[in-house]
């Protein structure tokens, strides 16, 4: 990857759920872009190491503890950064969690209402009250890390649906907010290989299961968490200044084609193209 540009100098931008995994990540190219970044989370001790690690960076950098469920929080969370940071530019609803089973009729109501509350909820509220100081400062940028999840039918059913909502919110408030300067736009990433998602492979399988995953990944690895923040970085920039009311994949194409042991078969998808005008080696 090149080194991170300056194209969020002075951008006031708020993280939220990046004391760790992809937040962390974003949060660390923001703020190596040149944006004033709070980091918002429960995660109290790894917020605070974080943003401590940023300024000793010389980045500007501050921790707020903000449950992104709570109305009160999230009000607080906002109404701090605009007055230590003058105003609000970009936000970046992070914050997520999948929880309960990983079929329809296993996930009790709890579980569901647990992953609507933290993904979907969570997401509205900083979304509302973040909205009228974005405009109040000429308009701004939302992204939202959804999730291929919430594209497609594919994982958890209960993290899914919310995921999903979370993307057609993304698209109400460009069309809603666009007149007002607003642009508001959804990450959707794949399987991302943070602490968390190793643990979690670990316990289900472990090395046999991440190679089982990345037999369906054409690029031959599973995602990092700094292809989300580079696609977030991008997508809250001046270089996205007309992009709005959209997804971007970040999945290394797994879920571009059929499932890719099936075009393994059917089309030899292992087979080197070669320049035009010679020959395969393999067959038809």
């Amino acid at each position: 990857m090149s080194e991170p540009c300056s194209r969020l100098d002075s951008r006031s931008t708020i993280v939220t759920g990046a004391a760790s995994g992809i937040g962390r990540a974003i949060a660390d190219r923001f703020a190596s872009e040149g944006a004033s970044v709070t980091i918002a989370d429960i995660d109290e001790t790894n917020g605070r190491a974080v943003a401590e690690a940023f300024r000793r960076d010389g980045h500007d950098a501050h921790f707020q503890h903000t449950d992104v469920t709570d109305q009160s929080d999230v009000r607080e969370l906002i109404r701090s950064t605009v007055d230590r940071q003058g105003g609000l530019d970009v936000f970046v609803n992070n914050a997520g969690g999948h929880f309960g089973g990983d079929k329809l009729h296993t996930v009790s109501l709890e579980d569901f209402q647990r992953n609507i509350e933290l993904n979907l909820r969570g997401t509205f509220l900083c979304s509302q009250e973040a909205l009228p100081y974005m405009i109040e400062n000429g308009g701004g940028a939302f992204v939202h890390i959804a999730s291929v999840a919430g594209q497609y039918g594919c994982w958890a059913p209960a993290y899914s649906a919310a995921k999903g909502g979370v993307i057609a919110l993304s698209r109400l408030i460009a069309t809603q907010y666009g007149t007002h300067g607003i642009r508001s736009n959804a990450v959707c990433p794949g399987i991302v290989e943070t602490d968390g998602k190793r643990e979690s492979m670990s316990e289900r399988g472990g090395d046999s299961l991440r190679d089982e995953w990345l037999a369906r990944f054409p690029l031959g690895r599973l995602g990092r968490p700094g292809d989300v923040a580079a696609a977030a970085a991008f997508l809250a920039s001046d270089d996205a200044s007309f992009v709005s009311g959209t997804e971007l994949v970040v999945d290394g194409a797994s879920t571009a084609g059929f499932d890719h042991d099936i075009e393994q078969l059917a089309f030899d998808i292992e087979a080197v193209p070669t320049r035009p005008g010679s020959s395969y080696s393999s067959t038809d």
